[in-house]
């Protein structure tokens, strides 16, 4: 049986004296979420450690979770009246964000739940963003993260890694061993600066495995308003073409070398080092480097041949795939 971590609400706001009924709304809110994902077994909860007073509770799904609720605070109002609610849903082993919401959404917490991310190559989502109200940070960064999940993009993010590291969750994971975090194909470094009611932004692209290569996605441009969701989409939009389908499981010599061929893919994949691969006239391969491949791409890999038939020797354009008798799916 999964289970599910519920922290106590997050309060963001420029004053931790929360009234107190502002705090029983809150656990109000957190309960609305807990009916929207039909879960009414009694919780235990964290006695000790980082997170101490979060709830755990038994659920009928297939990952165990992370429900993170927030209230936001509209500035220099008063606390009696929150402005804002939002709420998070985490895949605990590997700290993939399964979804987020904000109050302007209509979505429920419970259609996150069914999202499938074994397609598309990890990213890893840093933000810097620069608002005279920090609201406004926390609303885009959950528009990015929820824009990358709605197309199915396993994305880590600064929220993700924090709850995933808890001493105090460590003995809840499964008896299954994944590897933590995640790990990223794609770093997506965003920039948004306001300026006189005005969003100046740009977005670089680097690997997970060489950070010093980067290109830019698109040139420095300027917003007239501040949409979060139509950005968000632009940005998205134009990250998901760069993105690899690891779906697909063949990768493509590009270069050769004496007895080392490269490859077209590597790392986002899934290829480890040491892993087998098998080509035409039974050749023979394994991985024993992650490069960034000579087209230009951030990723790539360096497989040494083993074998191969002296008569028709592996050649640029030649396709490879994994040795499914060494490694079956």
């Amino acid at each position: 049986m999964a289970f599910l971590i519920l922290p106590p609400v997050q309060f963001i706001a420029d004053s931790q004296e929360i009234p107190k009924q502002i705090v029983q709304k809150a656990q109000a809110y957190q309960k609305n979420f807990l009916k929207d994902l039909n879960i009414t077994t009694t919780a235990s909860t964290v006695t000790q450690g980082a997170y101490k007073g979060a709830q755990i509770f038994n659920w009928d799904q297939k990952y165990n979770g992370i429900l993170m609720t927030s209230i936001l605070f509209q500035k220099g109002q008063n606390f009696n009246k929150e402005w804002m609610r939002t709420a998070t849903l985490l895949r605990q082993e590997d700290c993939i964000h399964m979804g987020s919401l904000w109050s302007f959404d209509n979505k429920k917490i419970s259609s996150f739940t069914s999202r499938v991310f074994n397609t598309i190559s990890p990213v890893r989502m840093n933000l810097q963003a620069q608002f005279s109200d920090k609201r406004y940070s926390e609303i885009f960064n959950l528009e990015l993260l929820e824009e990358f999940s709605k197309k199915n993009v396993p994305t880590i993010s600064d929220i993700g890694r924090l709850y995933c590291k808890a001493e105090s969750f460590n003995t809840q994971k499964n008896e299954q061993k994944t590897e933590y975090p995640a790990k990223p194909h794609r770093i997506v470094n965003i920039n948004v600066t306001e300026n006189s009611q005005k969003i100046d932004y740009s977005m670089q692209m680097a690997s997970g495995v060489f950070g010093q290569k980067s290109k830019d996605i698109n040139e420095k441009k300027t917003q007239e308003k501040f949409d979060p969701q139509k950005i968000s989409k632009n940005f998205v939009e134009k990250i998901f073409p760069t993105l690899d389908d690891v779906s697909q499981e063949e990768f493509k010599i590009t270069k050769r070398v004496g007895s080392w061929v490269y490859l077209n893919k590597g790392r986002a994949y899934g290829l480890s080092i040491g892993m087998r691969l098998v080509g035409a006239h039974s050749s023979k391969l394994h991985i024993i480097r992650y490069v960034p491949n000579p087209e230009g791409e951030l990723d790539g890999s360096i497989a040494f041949i083993r074998h191969e038939d002296k008569e028709a020797p592996l050649v640029v354009g030649d396709i490879l795939k994994l040795d499914n008798r060494i490694y079956p799916k």
